[in-house]
């Protein structure tokens, strides 16, 4: 399945006819099934996500042909609050992992796929996927590494100058279980927390059980839900 994300933004200081997202997106389906014409054996959606109260945007969407296919919970971690220590696995060492070389990011990627495997809706990371983000404003990733291999990741990067996002959270699967996850997510809130942020936010699907009991224990709270839409191309 392939995914183009579709979003729309407005200048507020010109008047803007009624009809004018309508016709937006109108024409960027039309592109979407132009740029699939050559491999009809493709999959191809076009996402747009809502926050779930905003049904007005929702109930155009729907006009339109897009359908529901799945929530993000977005949630919130005080950094005010204690930040409790997490013991790692004998042979497990973290690191403040830049990724400088294209080995490197090879190497992230492959692990980041692993750690994927099984699940229908994760879409392994892009080389360029990663080099865009690693371009991005205060980004930061800790790895944890055995016996030279990354096993488990956290990625964060800014959002506003009290905020900082914790995402792209990843065990390989022989390295579950052993609290790797709880230690560099620890390890990247006591990082941000140094460097004046006050909270840390994350977005995990709707329905994944294990990563929100993970989260609820680590002191997240549900802010807000994110509703996925979707138009099969």
């Amino acid at each position: 399945m392939y995914r183009l994300s579709l979003d729309t933004a407005f200048n507020d200081e010109v008047p803007v006819p009624a009809d004018v997202e309508s016709r937006l997106i109108d024409r960027l389906l039309e592109r979407a099934r132009e740029m699939k014409a050559p491999y009809p054996g493709k999959r191809l959606r076009v996402c747009r996500y809502f926050r779930a109260d905003d049904v007005e945007d929702i109930d155009l969407y729907l006009s339109k042909g897009f359908l529901h296919y799945d929530s993000h919970h977005i949630m919130r971690r005080d950094l005010n609050e204690p930040i409790p220590e997490y013991a790692l696995p004998e042979g497990v060492r973290v690191r403040h992992w830049t990724m400088d070389t294209p080995e490197e990011q090879l190497q992230y990627q492959r692990a980041e796929s692993l750690a994927g495997e099984g699940d229908p809706r994760h879409e392994a990371w892009t080389l360029n996927r990663l080099r865009w983000y690693k371009a991005g404003p205060e980004w930061d990733t800790f790895t944890a590494f055995a016996d030279g291999q990354p096993i488990g990741s956290v990625m964060t990067w800014g959002i506003s100058p009290s905020r900082s996002a914790t995402e792209n959270i990843f065990v390989v699967p022989a390295w579950r279980r052993q609290r790797i996850a709880s230690h560099l997510i620890a390890h990247a809130m006591r990082f941000v927390q140094a460097r004046g942020k006050s909270e840390v936010t994350l977005g995990v699907y709707g329905d994944n059980k294990r990563a929100i009991a993970l989260y609820k224990s680590m002191g997240y709270k549900l802010i807000y839900i994110n509703m996925g839409y979707g138009f099969d191309v």
